[in-house]
């Protein structure tokens, strides 16, 4: 993992947890995805499902699709058994962030309902499988920046692979996304609510058992738009070609934020919004601003009756007629963007400054570590990050709590109760342990202050630090 420079932590919940990070060989942006394939106190892999998930991990990296996040490296993590994924890194935003509990215009439904089953279809014939590969959860869907040229994209659930989550893996998971999308769900919808998308998540919900590929093609039939490439096409346009030998490279580059996300929701609408037969075509002649002001203008709401109709036509004459508020969309983009960059230069300067007192606090913290003798406290985390790993060191400290991982293959002494990951705590390995490797010894010096003589030790992906043992004798009770 020395390949990736953690940046910030984009997400934690009980599924695990998600990094943004540097790619020193690729150079770039990276995704890094540690999650509990058993939830969080299930463990890690066994040796069969972790040589399972290598393999199956290793055939989808072969893949690239506009609409995939796609997969650079599957693994395991030494320590815990607990599996990672590292992908592509899509810069835009969540489509429950843009959505905000509003409905989506049926039109860019049918186009997100699409992606999934296509992006499905190639992943079926990857895992062996026919299932919906990808997850359908709004928040985790992502839409491209203008500048990303990606619109929706989809994150490939290792979840539905490991088989922890059997259920979502059926076509009833498209109908749900469709549902929620549209506000439609239990509501009555007319066959051609949607231009014909009703009809066909009621053809779907009929059909739970249709192959991919036939729910793809009803889609297409079912709203007027042109048929779907073969499932064979389908796939050879998602091989990812052999890629030239990198070099290595390094790259120092602080995560800053792109202003360009404010026109997220006008270049996604834009990206997307496709001719159907029922649906109007806007001619090439209308600029990018009487485009978005449409959609703007037009954005629906949640139906207010029981009963969904089709959404009203619009003629060419009406989009060029439409009215403009007087705050226009332009004027919004170019606010929000100065606001960015103001915004971006403000915190540049606070981290100059945290970046200067951090120093400072570092050389302090030195000079009390050698008046002390050459010792460290758990609080001391700043100096330790000044550590390299294998380095000899010499921590004091109360221990108020002790714990194992998923897998039970750690131990960790904790200066703190409950575990603290900002402290520098203490840990050992059973592969390396030398005597009896058992929790209950070690609970027995739970609140009883001791010397812990061992090596730095960093944790491969949230870089915390700890001072390793390989035997009891390094752990002296009192200081």
């Amino acid at each position: 993992m020395e390949r990736f420079e953690l940046r910030d932590i984009v997400t934690q919940d009980k599924n695990g947890i998600v990094y943004v990070a540097q790619d020193s060989v690729l150079g770039r942006k990276v995704s890094i995805r540690r999650f509990f394939p058993f939830g969080q106190n299930g463990g890690g892999l066994e040796k069969e499902e972790a040589i399972a998930f290598e393999i199956a991990a290793k055939r989808l990296s072969e893949l690239e699709h506009v609409s995939l996040r796609s997969i650079i490296i599957g693994d395991i993590d030494p320590i815990d058994a607990i599996p990672y994924l590292v992908t592509e890194w899509v810069d835009g935003i969540s489509l429950k962030t843009i959505l905000a509990d509003e409905t989506m215009e049926p039109a860019l439904v049918i186009d997100v309902l699409r992606i999934a089953l296509e992006t499905s279809i190639i992943l079926s014939h990857v895992l062996g499988e026919e299932a919906v590969w990808v997850e359908t959860e709004i928040e985790s869907i992502v839409v491209g920046t203008q500048e990303s040229g990606r619109g929706f994209t989809f994150w490939i659930s290792p979840f539905k692979w490991l088989g922890a989550d059997i259920q979502s893996r059926k076509l009833s998971s498209i109908v749900e996304l469709g549902d929620e999308l549209t506000g439609w769900n239990k509501k009555i919808v007319s066959d051609q609510a949607g231009y014909g998308l009703g009809g066909w998540l009621k053809w779907l919900r009929n059909n739970p058992d249709a192959r991919l590929h036939e729910a793809l093609e009803s889609l297409s039939a079912s709203t007027g738009n042109e048929p779907p490439a073969a499932e064979e096409a389908l796939v050879q346009q998602a091989r990812r070609p052999a890629a030239p030998k990198l070099k290595e490279t390094s790259s120092k580059t602080p995560l800053l934020a792109t202003a360009g996300v404010v026109l997220l929701v006008i270049g996604a609408s834009l990206f997307y919004l496709h001719k159907t037969a029922k649906a109007p075509e806007i001619a090439a002649e209308y600029t990018e601003q009487e485009i978005s002001q449409v959609i703007v203008d037009t954005a629906p709401g949640r139906p207010s009756t029981t009963q969904v109709d089709e959404p009203k036509k619009t003629s060419k004459s009406s989009l060029t007629a439409a009215p403009k508020p007087k705050d226009d969309a332009t004027s919004r983009v170019n606010a929000l963007a100065e606001k960015l960059r103001k915004d971006a230069d403000e915190r540049g300067k606070k981290e100059t400054e945290e970046l200067s007192k951090q120093n400072e606090r570092v050389e302090a913290q030195k000079k009390i570590f050698d008046e002390r003798g050459g010792f460290i406290t758990p609080d001391q985390i700043e100096l330790v990050r000044t550590f390299k790993s294998g380095d000899q060191a010499i921590l004091k400290g109360t221990i108020l709590s002790v714990r194992t991982s998923g897998s039970g293959k750690t131990i960790y002494l904790n200066f703190s109760d409950p575990y603290d990951r900002s402290l520098t705590n203490a840990l050992l390995h059973q592969r390396d342990y030398k005597g009896e490797y058992e929790l209950d010894k070690f609970k027995k010096i739970i609140g009883k202050a001791v010397t812990v003589n061992g090596t730095i030790f960093i944790e491969s992906l949230n870089k915390s630090h700890y001072v390793k043992v390989t035997s009891i004798d390094q752990v002296t009770i009192g200081e």
